[in-house]
């Protein structure tokens, strides 16, 4: 975990560094920041857990951003909108992950002795579930788009633009991949009750 972060807060000062004028550092070093801050929530320890827990996966809105204004400075008509939407799933879902979401009252058969949330005041398993599904749907969406919006981009940019572009676009497509992957797999688990990335024993 720590790797990843430093990897994006390395590429981030380097871009900076180059190019001061570019907004491309600051997305990756907040990526770098953000994954740090999910890491947490595996811990177990009380009650970063919780923060980590309710803010994991936001380096993906940061990369998506990447992925709509790289070389740019700002987002533009529907890139704006799309990317506007995803950074409000992502907080609508950490709100009700603080909130809604005290593993051991929420979800006692499994985790009898786990580590309590003390921002869950309104602890509540059909709310917390019904918002991770929601949100995931909406996530799941949004990074999809984010990929065809940034591959158009690719496909349209010249040939020595495209030189420049490509290899951060095709990173974003691929890290925006993923990303599509965990928000189906967390929209199914809370839904159906099994997650399709765990093998069974």
């Amino acid at each position: 975990e720590p790797s990843f972060a430093l990897l994006f807060l390395v590429a981030g000062a380097v871009a900076w560094q180059r190019r001061a004028t570019s907004h491309t550092g600051p997305p990756l070093g907040l990526s770098a920041a953000l994954w740090a801050l999910g890491s947490y929530g595996p811990t177990g320890i009380e009650p970063v857990w919780a923060l980590g827990f309710a803010f994991e996966g936001y380096y993906d809105v940061s990369l998506a951003l990447l992925a709509l204004t790289f070389p740019a400075d700002s987002l533009v008509a529907r890139a704006r909108v799309v990317w506007t939407v995803l950074l409000g799933a992502f907080l609508v879902r950490s709100a009700s992950r603080l909130l809604f979401s005290d593993p051991p009252r929420t979800y006692p058969e499994l985790f009898p002795d786990g580590p309590t949330n003390p921002f869950a005041i309104f602890e509540s398993r059909a709310a917390f579930e019904a918002v991770e599904v929601t949100t995931s749907v909406v996530v799941l969406v949004c990074v999809v788009l984010v990929a065809v919006l940034a591959t158009r981009r690719l496909l349209r940019s010249r040939a020595l633009t495209r030189a420049v572009v490509g290899p951060v676009l095709v990173a974003s497509v691929i890290a925006m991949g993923f990303a599509a992957v965990e928000a189906f797999d967390t929209a199914w688990s809370n839904a159906f009750g099994v997650s399709l990335l765990v093998v069974s024993p």
